[in-house]
């Protein structure tokens, strides 16, 4: 598919004109073309084209306008499609065949109808979303296993994005000099994880309780891939949906509260977290991040719409006041003309979880729009390892701090050891140096608005706490070190008293011997006072002395 942006009207070839109603068309001038290597599949969700050699068939050749084009792309749910251009008479048209046949229904249901009637400029919206997840794993093998190459747009959005790694941090692979990003570059790998349905449900507020699951509009296809560091096994785990095909406040709402929902293969709707862990066994390892690309001007929305979106609150009907904004840092964002580009192309803002980017004028094929991108989600994906890597550290010091009282102090000590040496492992990631001011530039605003310094400082606290304990533990073992080799040599000098008391007793049984030949010159009863009685009782009393002296020095 070419690099290609669009200046003038667009032609599009659809397989039948029950869909112009969804593009907002009501009349149009349109004429039949005939197709070679597709075929129409009709089913009750509509009508596709399908890639197939040797078939034929007519399809619908329309003018329209970007905006109209990007009302079909989400009604067909992108995700799931392929873009073709294809020669007619008037010119190249676009043309758009799904991979697969989806069991996923087309875009609408009842609620999302009721719901789009008070909130049209929402969902003039058509963003393209790439959704970061901080997360870690365990098994590398499992991950390449689970590795689905089939889609050609996730190729090139790998593939942007290691030209983004090239270009932006030291020196091209292939060049001359020294390159000091070279271990950072060896040690990432992209593993595209293939297709998954997802599902938004309604906000879970005081009086829809009963109905906390109720859908908003249909299922619909999204894109994993999942980036992962080799040496420290922290990844970051990203959703993809172009022309995102939910409102756009509900579908950051469902994320920032963790309830965006992945169907199975036996219709059953589970928790991402938990469907990434049982899949792929990826664990969360931080909050998640969205990045959408906006194709309309920062008016689209007003005020009060767009400091709901970077809250990742939903935006109410229109016509409801719930009041305004009075937080300086939001009303800071909302009032501001350039907000964080660099370039008057574009309006870019974001807050906590949140990056928007407006850009008018990015009126692209797929490939134009992914190509764009890879430069922002380069930035995002950084920060996403370092956020991975400093939420795990601060977790695993928490986790020792919680224990300190149930372990033993040498223990502990190696317990810290060993996770401090992990964390280094990841100084690459959040050390990161890249060759354009502008992108150091806009890294920085990113790293503030996502509040990685605030994750920093956090960690850095308790590993302040850390080392003091550790401190005090080493105190403590070195003490009892201590105490134990005194105890060591106090052993071994009692063993040496007693060696040489008896030796003395030996000494004194030789000398019972030699005081018996004097028998002659000590009179008997004499003797046997001195042998029996005074010679026992004083060794025996010198001994108790000896032990005694001992014993007190070694308490």
């Amino acid at each position: 598919m070419e690099d290609t942006y669009f200046e003038e009207e667009i032609l599009l070839i659809l397989p039948g004109q029950e869909v112009l109603l969804e593009m907002g068309i009501e009349e149009a001038e349109v004429t039949m073309v005939k197709l070679t290597g597709y075929e129409i599949v009709r089913s009750e969700k509509g009508s596709a084209f399908f890639r197939k050699p040797g078939a034929a068939c007519e399809g619908v050749l329309l003018q329209c306008d970007y905006e109209q084009l990007l009302r079909y792309q989400r009604f067909i749910n992108l995700t799931n499609y392929e873009e073709h251009f294809e020669q007619t008479d008037r010119g190249k048209a676009l043309i758009y065949s799904e991979k697969y046949q989806s069991d996923s229904s087309l875009l609408w249901n009842d609620l999302l109808r009721e719901m789009v009637k008070t909130r049209k400029a929402e969902w003039s919206i058509v963003p393209d979303s790439y959704i970061m997840y901080p997360v870690t794993y365990k098994e590398q093998d499992r991950l390449l296993e689970c590795a689905c190459y089939d889609n050609q747009e996730i190729g090139n959005y790998m593939h942007y994005m290691d030209i983004r790694l090239q270009c932006e941090t030291g020196v091209p692979f292939g060049k001359d000099g020294i390159d000091l990003m070279e271990r950072y570059k060896n040690r990432l790998e992209r593993i595209p994880l293939g297709r998954l349905r997802v599902r938004i449900t309604l906000e879970m507020i005081l009086d829809i309780l009963d109905h906390e699951d109720q859908p908003v509009g249909c299922d619909a296809e999204a894109e994993a891939v999942l980036s992962i560091d080799r040496l420290s096994h922290i990844g970051v785990l990203t959703l993809v949906s172009l022309s995102t095909p939910f409102l756009l406040s509900h579908f950051l709402d469902n994320i920032v509260r963790n309830q965006l929902m992945v169907i199975e293969e036996n219709g059953e709707a589970v928790n991402l977290y938990a469907y990434m862990q049982e899949k792929w066994g990826l664990n969360a390892s931080g909050t998640p991040k969205s990045y959408e690309m906006i194709p309309k001007e920062k008016n689209c929305l007003n005020k009060k719409q767009l400091g709901a979106v970077l809250l990742s609150e939903t935006i109410y009907e229109e016509g409801e006041d719930f009041g305004e904004f009075t937080d300086a840092e939001i009303l800071k964002l909302t009032n501001s003309e350039t907000g964080m580009g660099q370039y008057s192309r574009a309006f870019v803002v974001a807050h906590t979880n949140v990056l928007l980017d407006f850009e008018k004028d990015l009126r692209g094929t797929i490939q134009a729009r992914m190509y764009n991108a890879a430069f922002t989600c380069f930035y995002v994906e950084l920060l996403m390892f370092e956020e991975a890597a400093l939420t795990c550290f601060n977790k695993e010091l928490i986790d020792l701090m919680a224990e300190v009282m149930r372990i033993e102090p040498t223990e502990f000590l190696t317990r810290a050891r060993t996770i401090t040496n992990r964390y280094l492992n990841t100084v690459d990631f959040w050390n990161v140096s890249v060759n354009y001011p502008s992108s150091q530039k806009s890294l920085q605003m990113i790293r503030k608005s996502f509040l990685i310094d605030d994750l920093k400082e956090k960690m850095e606290y308790n590993q302040k706490q850390v080392g003091n304990i550790f401190d005090i533990n080493r105190e403590i073992v070195d003490r009892q070190e201590a105490k134990e080799e005194k105890e060591r040599d106090d052993q071994s000098n009692t063993a040496l008293t007693i060696l040489s008391v008896l030796c003395f007793f030996s000494a004194m049984i030789d000398g019972n011997d030699y005081l018996s030949t004097l028998d002659w010159l000590i009179p008997a009863g004499v003797l046997d006072i001195i042998l029996k009685g005074v010679f026992p009782i004083t060794m025996i009393g010198i001994l108790l002395y000896v032990l005694k002296k001992l014993y007190g020095r070694s308490k």
